[in-house]
């Protein structure tokens, strides 16, 4: 069995994420990846998954100020990547 291979787009808001990436991401859905975008739920969020991209929500501070909430980040990052490459 082939394995199909993965793509990870990770953006501070979906909203850049699929007017940066959306050409990027779906000509990789076409190469035959498995696409996912990291980034905030918001509006863009149902586009992508209405074309075969998989949605990994994660909360961001856009002030990041806090240690301990960027260290929540950065373990949002680390299971994501976990659950991605299982």
């Amino acid at each position: 069995m082939k394995e199909l291979k993965r793509i990870l787009f990770a953006s501070n808001s979906s909203r850049h994420a699929w007017r940066h990436r959306s050409d990027l991401a779906l000509t990789a859905l076409r190469s035959g990846y498995e696409v996912y975008f990291m980034c905030p739920t918001g509006t863009e969020v149902s586009i992508m998954q209405s074309v075969g991209i998989h949605h990994v929500p994660i909360e961001l501070n856009r002030n990041g100020v806090n240690i301990f909430r960027e260290l929540w980040t950065l373990i949002q990052f680390s299971l994501s990547f976990n659950f991605i490459s299982l």
